[in-house]
């Protein structure tokens, strides 16, 4: 019950009507299918004896209903209306099916939609500590398996129980004894073997989304550093290892394939002994031909139920699989987000002006659940309309100073404000006035122009755009292509080059009208030639905004106007 729960929690509000909908839905199907083997007694009936149809009369005026009916025309009526019946079954399944299927496609998407919002809205730190392969593999494997085998199944379940259980009344309506000893037997069996795999069955579950997980993670290495592995020749080895683990993931799925039959098989061989054992029983009443409508009835309904059973059995073996993943997108959809409570509270109508200075007030700095303090002390400011260069080692703390200025994370102490307002109050105001260049841009698999409007396509500012590009010198380089500005970069840019790529970001920056503009080691990977002429780019953007100019290199930052250096978990004026 527990995981049922679960699942009901889970489901986005908006569907859980329909989910209740489609269980009583099935009750109709339900229905249907009992007239249709309840039908079966009277039609043998009055093809083996006709007078055999008056323990109808107990239920209703048989009699009256057929009187001046030959018996032909009972029987063509009979038919008629069993295979009305089963017309009417097929339609409403059909309908049912069509009905699920949409729900099960809105649900889905609806679904995949609010994780990928949550993530895309957690904080900062929620990425750096959560690997995105965990997150990609939750977003497009488990809810897709959510749906059809949690879902889906549960439907199915509900359907099953409740035609299991009318075809049970049906069979101790006709032979008491031999039921419940037949159905015990089936029961103690299934029992027996249920509790004999349940360890494995959740071992197998856990395992396979362990290896699915690494599956995508080892994937995505790979594929992201294929350059490094083609200049070490490592492209057997990373083979060897997805192998490893595609075998291991398919090895769990080939043993539950090898146990989900096993029940139906054997109690298939279980069902025709006791056919066997019931049908010498019949035979050897005293008035055969009077219990063979019965005995047609009592078969019916029991080989209707067997696969219901089977089915049944299948479908809980199903459901004790899937229980990881219930449990890991109930964490995901129930955990709250401290960053989303925040922005929410953080939407000020009061806009927020930066036109004096930006001051750290004691500030320092750690990560959850570490010691080590990264930044501590910190109390500078910085006026507005200044170019800043930020020097320091490798680790020395300068790209945990860049998120604490832009408020991708919030100091553990102290406070942050510009002219006076603390930005984490109004972090999204903030993030607004912020531009931001690394050394490792972020260039999506589309056109030169895409990659700089960025989520603008559909009400993008040509002018803005153009002075972006004069301003970031991309305007010949454009001009000598093809397709000028709609010329695809490829995936993370791999038809530029390095240059190419950071003046896209640059004019991606620009393109934003930022008040402030941050240059985080953007020009390290580049030759000097280039490099030069970046910051020679950098420093004509003078007045324009505050300009915060990253680097470990002292040279770079000989022009600016205030030079800071980050050293001993604090940044001195130098």
């Amino acid at each position: 019950m527990e995981i049922l729960k679960k699942t009901f929690q889970i489901l986005p509000k908006e569907f859980r009507f329909s989910l209740i909908l489609i269980f009583f839905s099935s009750l109709l199907v339900v229905v249907l299918e009992i007239f249709s083997i309840a039908l079966i007694l009277p039609l043998v009936t009055v093809l083996v004896n006709p007078s055999g149809l008056g323990f109808l009369n107990k239920y209703f005026d048989f009699e009256k209903l057929i009187s001046g009916l030959s018996q032909n025309e009972i029987i063509i009526y009979g038919i008629s209306l069993f295979l009305i019946i089963i017309f009417c079954k097929i339609i409403a399944l059909i309908l049912l099916n069509i009905y699920k299927t949409n729900f099960y496609f809105h649900v889905k998407v609806k679904m995949t939609k609010i994780l990928f919002n949550k993530y895309l809205n957690e904080s900062y730190l929620f990425h750096i500590y959560n690997n995105t392969s965990v997150l990609i593999t939750n977003i497009h494997g488990e809810i897709g398996l959510f749906v059809k085998k949690i879902l889906n199944i549960f439907a199915e379940i509900f359907l099953d129980v409740i035609l299991f259980f009318l075809l049970l009344a049906i069979l101790l309506n006709i032979r008491l004894f031999e039921t419940l000893l037949a159905i015990s037997l089936f029961i103690i069996f299934l029992l027996f073997y249920y509790f004999l795999i349940k360890k494995r069955l959740d071992f197998w579950g856990k395992e396979r989304q362990k290896k699915d997980r690494l599956r995508l993670k080892h994937t995505q290495q790979s594929l992201t550093g294929i350059k490094d592995l083609k200049i070490y020749l490592k492209e057997k080895f990373f083979e060897k290892i997805l192998i490893n683990i595609v075998e291991k993931r398919e090895n769990i799925a080939k043993k539950v394939a090898y146990i989900a039959p096993l029940p139906r098989y054997l109690l298939e061989v279980g069902t025709a002994a006791l056919i066997l054992i019931f049908a010498i029983f019949f035979t050897r009443t005293e008035n055969f031909s009077q219990s063979l409508p019965e005995f047609a009835l009592y078969f019916a309904s029991f080989l209707r139920m067997l696969p219901i059973f089977v089915k049944l059995f299948n479908n809980f073996q199903t459901i004790k699989l899937g229980v990881p993943i219930v449990e890991t997108l109930h964490t995901e959809f129930t955990r709250k987000s401290d960053v989303g409570e925040k922005e929410q509270k953080n939407i000020k109508t009061n806009q927020m002006n930066f036109t004096k200075s930006i001051k750290f007030q004691n500030v320092g700095f750690r990560y959850p659940n570490k010691d080590a303090t990264i930044l501590k002390n910190i109390d500078l400011e910085f006026n507005q309309g200044k170019i800043i260069g930020i020097v320091g080692s490798t680790g020395s703390g300068k790209t945990t100073f860049l998120n604490l200025l832009t408020g991708l994370i919030q100091p553990t102490e102290g406070k942050i404000f510009c002219d006076l307002i603390d930005i984490n109050q109004q972090s999204l105001e903030w993030k607004k006035k912020i531009s931001y260049v690394t050394q490792k841009t972020f260039l999506i698999d589309d056109t030169i122009k895409n990659n700089i409007i960025f989520g603008e396509a559909e009400q993008f500012n040509s002018a803005k755009l153009d002075n972006s590009l004069k301003l970031s010198n991309l305007e010949k380089f454009i001009g000598d292509l093809p397709k000028g500005i709609e010329t695809i970069v490829g995936e993370s840019g791999t038809q530029l080059s390095g240059g190419q790529i950071q003046r896209i970001s640059i004019a991606r920056a620009l393109y934003n009208s930022p008040e402030i503009l941050i240059f985080d080691e953007a020009t390290n990977s580049l030759d000097e030639k280039t490099e030069k002429s970046i910051i020679s780019e950098i420093f004509n953007l003078k007045g324009k905004c505050t300009i915060f100019l990253v680097t470990h290199n002292k040279n770079l930052t000989v022009n600016c106007d205030e030079k800071y250096s980050v050293e001993n978990k604090n940044i001195i004026k130098i």
